[in-house]
């Protein structure tokens, strides 16, 4: 039995598993894909589905962060205010996660990982550019 952070004993098998799930294309294993997959397993065990994490796996390569204006979390953010929604109002709203419009309006967008997506429906949802052309 293995133990990992979270104080769980993972069997051996789990661990394979894990592994199998986290090689790169080259067959090595890429530390920093494996614990982005690892949180982003817990956050959905934590809110009750995972099913799609073991289903179908991850592919974050799919949605690329694109480049963005200079003052893209200063538009998002005049943009929120003016229609007068919350962060947690917005991102229930367009079904997004909280921490990543947070994120946008305080110009983290790179650092914490925001894909694309969350991006585009920003745009579409305020009427406004943010995706540098």
């Amino acid at each position: 039995m293995a133990k990992y952070s979270t104080g769980k004993d993972w069997s051996e098998e789990s661990v394979e598993k894990v592994k199998e799930h986290t090689q790169t294309d080259d067959g090595s294993d890429s530390r920093k894909k494996r614990a982005a997959q690892k949180q982003a397993e817990v956050y959905d065990a934590a809110t009750g589905d995972s099913t799609h994490w073991e289903e179908e796996g991850t592919n974050y390569e799919a949605d690329q962060l694109p480049h963005l204006v200079s003052d893209y979390n200063e538009r998002v953010g005049s943009a929120r205010k003016a229609a007068e929604l919350s962060i947690e109002e917005l991102a229930q709203r367009l079904e997004l996660n909280p921490a990543d419009i947070e994120a946008v309006e305080e110009a983290n967008a790179l650092q914490a990982d925001v894909g694309g997506s969350v991006v585009h429906a920003l745009e579409d949802e305020f009427d406004i550019e943010i995706i540098d052309t």
